[in-house]
C-alpha cells in the first residue's frame, strides 16, 4: 500500500504544476486574446465613426455653399444696382441671378440629405419661404431697372424688398447651421464617441475584473462588439440606401428631361423599373377618359400575371390617390385583383402615378415570397412614380398649350396662324395645291333667326362634316367667322371639286338626319398650278366664293370662271 502511495505522488505533484501552467497559459491566452479582439473591435468602431461623421459633414457644407452663394448674390445685386448703363445693370443682375440659382441647388441637395433632427422642419421651412420671395423680388427689381421709364419710387421700394429677402435667407441659413445643425450634430457624435469610450472602457474593466472567466469575458467582448458592428453596418447602410435614391432621383430627372413625348417618357419609366432586377412590374395607365386601364409597360418573367384591375375606380391605390402595401395575397384586407392572378403573388406594392393630386395611372409590382417588398424598393417605386407624374403632367399641360395656340377653340380646326404654317411647308417642299375657300350660305340669317347656340351647332356640324369627307393629307382650317379655307396637296382644282362635292352631300345628309336648321355652303377653287403666291391664290378662291354667292350659292365655282351646277338639295335658306 505504501508503494502504492509513493508511486501516486509523484504522478500528482507532475500533474499539478503542469495543470496550473497549463490552466495559466490558457486563462492568460484567453485574457490577451479577448484584450486583443476587444482593442480590435473598439479600433474598428472608432474608424468607423470617423468615416460617420465625415458622411454627416457633407450636410454642413452643403449649407455652407448656400450662405456662400447667397452672400456673393447679395454683393454682385449691389454692384449690379450702382452699375451703369442698363447693359452693365442686367448683365449684373443675370450674374446675380445665376449665383442665385448656384446657392438654391446647394439648398436642393442639402434638403435631399436624409438626417433629421428635431426643429429642422421649422428652419427649413423659413428657407424654402424666404427663396422664393428673393427671387421675385429680384425678378421685378430687374424689370423695373430696364424698363423704358423706371418708376424710382417702385425701384426703391423693390430694393429695399430684396434686401430684406436676402438678409431673411441668409438670418434662416444661419440659423439652421448654427443654431440648430451644427449643435445637434455635436451633440450626436459627442453621445456616439462616448458610447464607444463607455464600450472600451467597460470592457477592459471586466476583462480585468474577471481573469478567471476569461472564455466568457471574450464571448462577452464578442456579443458586444458585433452589436456594436451591426449598430454601425445599420447606420452606414442607411447612408448607403439614402445615397443610392439620391442617385435614382437624380438619374431619373435628367432621364425624363429629355423624353419630350410620352411613349420616350415610358420607356424611361420601364427602364428604371427593370432596373431592380428580375421583379414582376407593371405600370398601368388611364385613357383619356379615366374611364379604363392600359398597360403600358411590364417587366419581369411571368408576363402573363400583369394585374387585372380594369379601370383607376377600380383600383384601391388610384382611387384613393395613396400607396398601398400588401404582404398577403390571401389576407382579408388584401387587393382583390391579386387573388384574380396566376398565381397569386406573396406580396406587393401598389404606387399611384398622380398629376396635381388626380391618379392618372399606377406602377404595380409583386414580389415572390422568398424576396417580398423592402422598404427601399418602396421608396424607389415612391421615386419613379413621383417623377413619371411630373414629367407626364408637363408634356401634356405643353401639348394642351400647343393644341389651344394652333386651333380654333369652337371647331378645333386649325387657325390662321397653323394655316400660314402648312402653307409654308408645303412652299418649303415645292409642293403645289389647290385652295377651296367655304362660306355657309345666310349664315348671318341662320343667327339671327335661331340664335347664337344654333350657329355654333351649325359651325361645328359643318367643320366635322370637312374632316370626314377631304383626303388624309388636306388640311382644314377656320379662316374666321362662317369661312372656311381647305388645301388640298397635290390636287389640281378638277380634281378637287370631287371631294368638294362630297362634302357638300354630307352636309346636306347631315342637316336632315340631326334636324338642325338648315344651311348650304358655297365654294370657290383656286390653285397654285398656275402660280402665285398663297396670298394671290387665295384671292382668286375668294373671287370664285362671290361668282358662287352670285350665281345662287350652294355650288363649286373654279378660279377660271366655269360653274359647277348646282346640286339638288331641299335645304337652301331663303
Amino acid at each position: 500500500m505504501a508503494t502504492e502511495g509513493l508511486q501516486r505522488r509523484p504522478v500528482a505533484a507532475w500533474r499539478l504544476p503542469v495543470g496550473v501552467l497549463v490552466t495559466g497559459v490558457v486563462g492568460t491566452a484567453l485574457i490577451l486574446g479577448a484584450l486583443a479582439f476587444s482593442q480590435r473591435q473598439t479600433a474598428t468602431y472608432e474608424e468607423r465613426l470617423d468615416r460617420i461623421e465625415s458622411e454627416y459633414n457633407a450636410p454642413i457644407h452643403l449649407l455652407a455653399g448656400a450662405q456662400t452663394g447667397y452672400a456673393a448674390t447679395q454683393e454682385t445685386f449691389e454692384d449690379a444696382m450702382r452699375a451703369s448703363p442698363k447693359e452693365a445693370v442686367a448683365a449684373g443682375l443675370s450674374s446675380s441671378l445665376s449665383e442665385a440659382a448656384d446657392a438654391k441647388r446647394s439648398w436642393e441637395l442639402f434638403k435631399a440629405t436624409p438626417t433629421r433632427f428635431d426643429g429642422e422642419d421649422r428652419a427649413r421651412a423659413a428657407v424654402d419661404a424666404a427663396i422664393p420671395a428673393n427671387d421675385e423680388a429680384g425678378q421685378l427689381l430687374g424689370v423695373a431697372l430696364l424698363s423704358e421709364s423706371p418708376d424710382a419710387v417702385a425701384i426703391q421700394r423693390l430694393e429695399l424688398s430684396q434686401r430684406d429677402t436676402f438678409e431673411q435667407v441668409q438670418l434662416s441659413l444661419q440659423h439652421l447651421e448654427t443654431d440648430l445643425y451644427k449643435p445637434a450634430l455635436d451633440n450626436a457624435l459627442l453621445a456616439l464617441r462616448a458610447d464607444a469610450h463607455d464600450a472600451k472602457t467597460s470592457t477592459q474593466i471586466v476583462l480585468a475584473l474577471m481573469a478567471v472567466l476569461g472564455a466568457l469575458l471574450t464571448v462577452f467582448g464578442f456579443r458586444r462588439a458585433s452589436r456594436i458592428e451591426r449598430a454601425v453596418a445599420r447606420e452606414e447602410a442607411d447612408q448607403r440606401t439614402a445615397g443610392v435614391e439620391t442617385a435614382l432621383d437624380a438619374r431619373l430627372q435628367h432621364a425624363l428631361d429629355m423624353a419630350d413625348t410620352e411613349p420616350r417618357a415610358f420607356e424611361v419609366i420601364t427602364r428604371a423599373l427593370t432596373d431592380a432586377g428580375p421583379v414582376d412590374a407593371d405600370f398601368l395607365l388611364a385613357d383619356a377618359s379615366d374611364a379604363l386601364f392600359h398597360h403600358i409597360s411590364a417587366s419581369g418573367a411571368d408576363r402573363a400575371s400583369q394585374c387585372p384591375v380594369p379601370s383607376p375606380e377600380d383600383c384601391p391605390a388610384a382611387k384613393h390617390t395613396h400607396q398601398l402595401v400588401f404582404t398577403d395575397a390571401n389576407a382579408l384586407d388584401a387587393c382583390p385583383y391579386l387573388r384574380l392572378r396566376d398565381p397569386a403573388p406573396a406580396s406587393a406594392a401598389c404606387v399611384p402615378v398622380s398629376i396635381a393630386g388626380h391618379a392618372i395611372g399606377v406602377i404595380h409590382e409583386t414580389h415572390p415570397e422568398e424576396r417580398p417588398v423592402g422598404e427601399h424598393r418602396l421608396r424607389e417605386l415612391e421615386i419613379i412614380a413621383r417623377k413619371a407624374g411630373e414629367r407626364l403632367g408637363m408634356i401634356r399641360a405643353f401639348a394642351r398649350s400647343e393644341t389651344e395656340a394652333q386651333t380654333d377653340p369652337l371647331t378645333g380646326l386649325l387657325n390662321r396662324r397653323s394655316l400660314d404654317s402648312a402653307v409654308g411647308r408645303l412652299t418649303r417642299d415645292g409642293i403645289d395645291y389647290s385652295v377651296a375657300f367655304a362660306d355657309l350660305d345666310h349664315f348671318k340669317v341662320l343667327n339671327d333667326t335661331y340664335g347664337h347656340d344654333a350657329g355654333d351647332q351649325a359651325l361645328r356640324m359643318f367643320c366635322n362634316v370637312l374632316r370626314a369627307n377631304v383626303r388624309p393629307d388636306d388640311i382644314v382650317a377656320r379662316y374666321g367667322g362662317e369661312e372656311f379655307v381647305v388645301l388640298l396637296p397635290r390636287c389640281t382644282p378638277d380634281q378637287a371639286v370631287p371631294v368638294l362635292e362630297r362634302v357638300q352631300r354630307s352636309l346636306a345628309d347631315a342637316v336632315l338626319a340631326d334636324g338642325v336648321p338648315s344651311f348650304t355652303v358655297s365654294i370657290g377653287v383656286a390653285s397654285t398650278h398656275l402660280g402665285g403666291a398663297f396670298d394671290e391664290v387665295l384671292a382668286r378662291a375668294d373671287s370664285s366664293l362671290l361668282d358662287a354667292k352670285a350665281q345662287g350659292r350652294d355650288r363649286i365655282v373654279l378660279a377660271d370662271g366655269n360653274a359647277m351646277p348646282t346640286l339638288p338639295s331641299d335645304t337652301a335658306v331663303g
